[in-house]
């Protein structure tokens, strides 16, 4: 949660809801073996990743036809509570 809120610049507290159907109770991700036999290299490192995704979600709220464009539904309340102010 660190790394939201440094990106965010507001304090992100994590929200727990009810389990919902087909849910993953426990995930645990190791890339070693896609590396060791395809040599693949992530793009992004996480930080990375969510202020990219963090930016798009800003540009989406200002221009809806992004949003058409690529298939993306709408823009998450993830890091903004549903508003930007």
């Amino acid at each position: 949660m660190g790394v939201l809120s440094e990106i965010s610049g507001r304090h992100v507290q994590p929200q727990f809801r009810p389990a919902q159907p087909g849910d993953i109770d426990q995930s645990v991700l190791d890339n070693g073996k896609v590396r060791e036999i395809l040599w693949w290299e992530p793009r992004y490192s996480l930080y990375n990743g969510l202020v990219e995704m963090m930016e798009f979600e800003m540009e989406a709220r200002k221009n809806p036809l992004l949003i058409q464009r690529t298939n993306y539904s709408e823009p998450s309340v993830f890091f903004f509570g549903g508003s930007l102010g």
